[in-house]
């Protein structure tokens, strides 16, 4: 989890610059087969030096007053002003105003959009959800939620564990190559699966068929599936 968020991350991710980890292979008389879950490694987080930058406000003519200009590392909470609508920018406004953030405003905002990019799809949105939820407590629920006391964001924060735990991908089948199979699961989204006999292979989405093709030969080698997955279902070859 990034230095700001509090919480712990990462996954899904599903991308193929994760870190897979090989949860081993299995073998039974006659069959062989592997999984792999691609873990979505958690972004980590550096410390960064806060800088500012101004010019010299414009001269004040016929009786106006010269704008002030504040720096780019300025807490809008630190002046009593609207925290910005913007996920990353509330999150960071509430943590350090609660003191559960030691890290400067700019820098935090910065290592949550990071974190934020590294999600697609609904993993995505869970993780605004997550940053919204957590901006919306107080400082007593936040320091609860940030020591694993029981929170109003538990549900969402679950599934923000969940997309950073990444995908799994696998598959195997008997030594004859007369069946086999390829499958892929990734948080928040349904489970697919290719299984195929020597004639055909039949695709799944969730348990319920939706496509079929040729096997044309495609347990033998087993090497070939990811291939033939992503050929005949559409399952993303994430390896």
């Amino acid at each position: 989890m990034i230095a700001c968020d509090g919480g712990g991350k990462n996954q899904s991710g599903s991308e193929t610059g994760e870190n897979p980890s090989t949860d081993g292979s299995s073998s039974s008389e006659g069959e062989s087969g592997s999984t792999t879950s691609a873990g979505a490694s958690e972004p980590t987080s550096s410390g960064a030096t806060e800088s500012s930058s101004g010019g010299t406000p414009p001269t004040a003519t016929s009786g106006e007053t010269a704008p002030s200009e504040e720096t780019s590392t300025t807490d809008p909470t630190a002046t009593g002003g609207e925290p910005p609508a913007g996920p990353c920018e509330a999150f960071c406004a509430q943590s350090i105003a609660c003191e559960q953030e030691a890290t400067p405003f700019e820098a935090c905002v910065a290592f949550c959009e990071a974190d934020l990019a590294f999600f697609e799809g609904e993993c995505h949105n869970v993780w605004i959800a997550g940053l919204e939820c957590k901006a919306g407590l107080t400082c007593e629920e936040l320091a609860a939620l940030n020591d694993g006391e029981p929170s109003a964001c538990d549900a969402v924060v679950g599934q923000q564990a969940e997309c950073a735990a990444g995908c799994s991908v696998g598959g195997g089948g008997s030594m004859d190559g007369s069946s086999c199979q390829w499958m892929l699961e990734c948080p928040l989204e349904p489970l697919l699966e290719m299984m195929c006999d020597t004639e055909t292979c039949l695709c799944f989405e969730d348990g319920v068929q939706v496509g079929e093709c040729q096997a044309e030969g495609t347990c033998l080698p087993i090497e070939a599936l990811a291939d033939k997955a992503e050929v005949c279902c559409g399952i993303p070859d994430i390896g």
